[in-house]
């Protein structure tokens, strides 16, 4: 199974894990700022074409608008912050615009298809904490 992997090395990054034309794919960005730049820039590179969806207030019920979650050909399947430092990986947090979390079966195949060898932990989000 193909993989192509964007895998942070620095301390934070935010992650979003997709499958797209049955390829493992995972892409980083800036840890601050939206998601949707990460998936836009993503489907792009890829060729694929969305019309931008209304997509999950943020906390002050401003809609925001993006890619959907699935489309011809693409999926995103989890979305996260990760934190690396040396041979460690913390994968957590969540998308709240797509209401998604990190998928870890994803970037644990991701991981071994592209042969990292990362200590990896996946915390699970519980809203209000």
């Amino acid at each position: 199974m193909p993989v192509d992997i964007q895998f942070p090395h620095d301390l934070g990054s935010k992650v979003v894990q997709f499958i797209i034309d049955g390829k493992h794919v995972l892409r980083s960005g800036p840890v601050l700022g939206s998601f949707i730049p990460i998936v836009e820039r993503t489907l792009g590179e890829y060729g694929k074409h969305y019309t931008r969806a209304r997509l999950m207030e943020d906390a002050d019920h401003i809609p925001a608008y993006g890619p959907p979650l699935t489309g011809d050909g693409y999926e995103i399947v989890g979305m996260g912050v990760i934190t690396v430092s040396g041979n460690r990986a913390i994968l957590g947090g969540r998308s709240e615009t797509y209401n998604l979390g990190p998928n870890e079966d994803h970037i644990r195949r991701c991981l071994e298809l592209a042969g990292e060898t990362l200590d990896l932990m996946v915390t699970k989000y519980v809203k209000g904490e």
